[in-house]
């Protein structure tokens, strides 16, 4: 036998197991992993559009077809005599109509039975999440990743515009916001406010401003000189409209004319910019198709549509940040 080893005596053994106690023993090296029991989700951006342009709601889900009639007033008085009995008459006109044809945004989702399984087994040990629960938030989140997609670029296979690509909105560039003298920025976008009123000979009055989240975080970091207050404070002061109606999206990066980054100048009022929708989101009941449970959801959207469109602007930095 080797001078290195010794054989471990019954009585040393026993000793040895008394003074480790009950903690003594092996293990896995898993058994040593802490798996917090909170399960997280994945963090997704914002769907900007669904909260910035309000919906026209109302709309029964079975219409195929959503219409706005317009009328306006026609004539001109004029200065008369006495005796004048050719006074001009007023009149009411019919404007031409404006309709957008609503569409189906689909999508589903399904478990079947050994996925169920599997899900009651992880549960012992308290490391799972609800699947049908869980698989029907995804879809809703898919279907209102589409309706906002919808909201801001439209579909041109469906024929539906959204705010960026509605034809009746008119555009403007503006300084380029990284590299321009903060006061001509500030100028050039208190100018987009004032064409706007000034098109409309001041029937629209602009009070919001919608910033690509790149402008906004540029001008929210930055600070004027020996001050502390940001470069959006003082801009909202500028434009004479309360800081709370800065906004940002980040679905305007790059979305400007040219690929360049945009703003937009309007007021929130579905009449300017409204999503035509009659269904947000639909659930229908469970369908059972062999060993799989499926699930189909919709929404319904016109796209959006633009009764007064002059009442926005959408503008460019005329380079990208």
């Amino acid at each position: 036998m080797s001078e290195n080893m010794r054989l471990v005596s019954r009585a040393d053994a026993e000793r040895i197991d008394t003074e480790i106690g009950a903690g003594g023993g092996v293990w896995f090296n898993r058994q040593l992993e802490l798996i917090e029991q909170q399960v997280l989700r994945a963090k997704r951006p914002p769907k900007n559009g669904l909260t910035l342009f309000p919906p026209k709601t109302g709309i029964p889900e079975g219409a195929e077809k959503y219409t706005r009639r317009m009328y306006e007033y026609t004539g001109r008085a004029k200065l008369v005599g006495s005796y004048s009995d050719d006074l001009p008459r007023a009149n009411v006109s019919g404007m031409p109509e404006d309709s957008v044809i609503l569409k189906r945004v689909g999508a589903s989702y399904g478990y079947n039975i050994d996925e169920l399984a599997a899900v009651d087994m992880a549960a012992r040990t308290g490391q799972t999440i609800n699947l049908p629960t869980e698989r029907a938030l995804a879809a809703r989140d898919m279907i209102e990743a589409e309706l906002n997609e919808i909201v801001w670029n439209g579909s041109a296979e469906a024929g539906l515009y959204g705010v960026l690509n509605h034809p009746a909105i008119p555009r403007r560039a503006l300084a380029n916001a990284s590299t321009a003298a903060h006061d001509t920025v500030f100028a050039d976008l208190a100018a987009a406010f004032q064409s706007v009123k000034s098109n409309t000979q001041d029937v629209e009055q602009p009070d919001r401003l919608i910033l690509a989240s790149k402008v906004y975080n540029l001008l929210q970091v930055k600070l004027r000189t020996n001050t502390d207050t940001t470069l959006l404070d003082i801009l909202s002061k500028s434009l004479g409209i309360p800081r709370g109606n800065i906004l940002s999206a980040w679905e305007l990066n790059g979305a400007g004319d040219g690929g360049f980054d945009a703003a937009i100048v309007d007021r929130k009022d579905e009449l300017v910019m409204g999503h035509i929708l009659s269904t947000f989101f639909r659930q229908e009941p469970v369908e059972r198709k062999n060993l799989e449970f499926v699930v189909n959801c919709t929404a319904k959207s016109g796209g959006m549509m633009a009764s007064y469109p002059h009442g926005m602007l959408i503008a460019s930095f005329p380079n990208a940040l």
